[in-house]
């Protein structure tokens, strides 16, 4: 098997446990509050201070396009095609369920 098919047997290996687990693999829509290009466009200007003590919860919706561990944290690259946001996420503080998708 050459390495191309192998990346695509083992994409659609997980998509398809992705599929087993409930996940939604292609949805028509995704009630969000804003897009990634939104987001950068509201809180661009704020200091880290500014937005630690203003926290939101958003759902912001795109496409996750790169993930990377370091230990106990990950740093995940979503992009609506009109922006791209990094997320910062502590896995420990995580519900197992989105650990495990993120798995």
């Amino acid at each position: 098997m050459s390495e191309l098919q192998e990346q695509i047997h083992n994409r659609r290996r997980k998509l398809e446990e992705l599929g087993r687990q409930g996940v939604e693999l292609y949805p028509h829509a995704f009630a969000h509050d804003f897009a990634p290009s939104e987001v950068h466009a509201r809180w661009d200007e704020r200091s880290a201070e500014e937005l630690e003590t203003n926290r939101q919860h958003l759902r912001v919706p795109g496409r996750l396009r790169g993930i990377r561990r370091q230990g106990k944290v990950m740093f995940l690259d979503l992009d609506d095609g009109r922006g791209k946001l990094q997320l910062f996420v502590r896995r420990p503080q995580l519900p197992e369920k989105a650990q495990q998708l993120l798995d």
